[in-house]
């Protein structure tokens, strides 16, 4: 059996430029389609990517924070020259254990303005 994760970004806007201590992009990792089901993230890392559409080169490839372990819930302070250029983006997470790694499934869009 395969184990697949999804992802779902608590924002799909933000600001590029706005540096303040709230400006993160946080998120929940599911381990179903239907994203009813939290993947424990315990003892897991997180990776955040971000690609343009038909291009294979990342733009950002940043570790996470794991927030709330059994919720599946991460985030990502954003920080100066953090964050590519002004675009629409696809994200993904990679979460990675001992020899385990999962990419998500699903791709989200991510606009940075």
């Amino acid at each position: 059996m395969t184990l697949g994760i999804y992802l779902t970004l608590d924002q799909s806007i933000i600001n590029y430029g706005d540096y303040s201590t709230s400006s993160k992009i946080t998120g929940t990792i599911y381990s179903d389609i239907y994203k009813s089901v939290a993947f424990n993230l315990t003892s897991y890392t997180v990776k955040l990517r971000l690609y343009r559409e038909n291009q294979t080169v990342d733009v950002l490839d940043a570790s996470c924070v794991v927030t709330v372990a059994a919720s599946g819930t991460f985030s990502l302070t954003v920080t100066d020259g953090l964050l590519p250029t002004r675009g629409l983006y696809l994200a993904e997470v990679e979460v990675s254990q001992s020899g385990i790694l999962l990419s998500s499934i699903n791709r989200v869009e991510l606009l940075i303005q």
